[in-house]
């Protein structure tokens, strides 16, 4: 694999499903702790070769493929070791079909691949080692969900509230989420939480936390106009929701983390020519 960063575009079948395959070699310019910030999608990680270093409050693990749900707090990646591997975020309403569990078990917590039901896990995390090209992996992860890719969405109402949720970037209140699915509010609650792992309103949380991580990796440098773009009462509003779901403010992840994120985005986000996927 002779470029550094690459881009790969799901199977059809799967768009909707999964964003587009990131595959990456990290760099020895890169910090040596990453932040994984939470985000309203679940995160599929496949390394290819040397393994993932997880850093928890009391643990250390070294995860090879897995599956992160969807979470309120970052996960640090130590990055001390050059890693080749590819990151996919995953839509939730997809994950019972890709990954044949509900999203709601795996809220909080990154679950080894080899754990979960679908039977080409561990024959993946093989063949994926053996490739030669960034065209290959992503061709391995296409024949792999797809094997699993049968449409098997939750409750239509608790799709339709995920799907509001992220329409109006979270600023829609419990109450008319509630009316515009036909249930009442404590209905609705549990329902989601049974299928997400999380409430209505920690849901809301991330999709506007997201919202301020994208401008912030797009450029935005006001924070007052940033928090108030992304629906946050005041910037001090922002900055606490950055310390409560990042670990650090915004400034701080501007300093520490972005410039390394900015070097990924500067490069070609393509697969080069001879890999392209048609």
């Amino acid at each position: 694999m002779d470029s550094t960063w690459a881009v790969g575009r799901p199977h059809p079948a799967l768009r909707g499903m999964v964003q587009p395959y990131i595959g990456y070699v990290t760099s020895t310019k890169a910090p040596e702790f990453h932040l994984g910030l939470p985000s309203p999608y679940v995160t599929f990680v496949l390394t290819l070769d040397t393994p993932l270093t997880l850093l928890g409050n009391e643990d250390v693990r070294d995860v090879r493929a897995g599956v992160g749900g969807l979470q309120l707090e970052p996960v640090v990646i130590d990055q001390r070791v050059l890693q080749r591997g590819v990151h996919v975020c995953v839509d939730p309403l997809a994950v019972h079909s890709l990954f044949g569990l509900p999203a709601a078990e795996l809220f909080g917590t990154t679950v080894d691949l080899d754990l979960l039901p679908p039977a080409w896990t561990g024959e993946l995390v093989e063949r994926a080692a053996c490739a030669t090209t960034w065209s290959e992996v992503f061709g391995l992860l296409d024949r792999a969900l797809l094997a699993e890719a049968t449409l098997c969405p939750p409750v239509p109402e608790v799709g339709r509230a995920w799907q509001l949720l992220r329409a109006t970037a979270g600023r829609i209140t419990v109450q008319e989420l509630a009316h515009r699915v036909g249930w009442s509010r404590r209905h609705l609650g549990e329902r989601f939480r049974s299928a997400f792992g999380l409430t209505t309103k920690q849901a809301a949380r991330l999709v506007r936390f997201d919202r301020s991580v994208t401008a912030l990796r797009h450029g935005a440098r006001d924070l007052a106009s940033t928090a108030a773009f992304c629906g946050y009462a005041d910037q001090p509003h922002l900055t606490r929701e950055w310390q409560a779901l990042a670990g650090s403010t915004p400034v701080e992840w501007i300093h520490d983390e972005l410039p390394f994120l900015q070097s990924f985005e500067d490069t070609p986000w393509k697969t080069p020519r001879h890999e392209q996927r048609r």
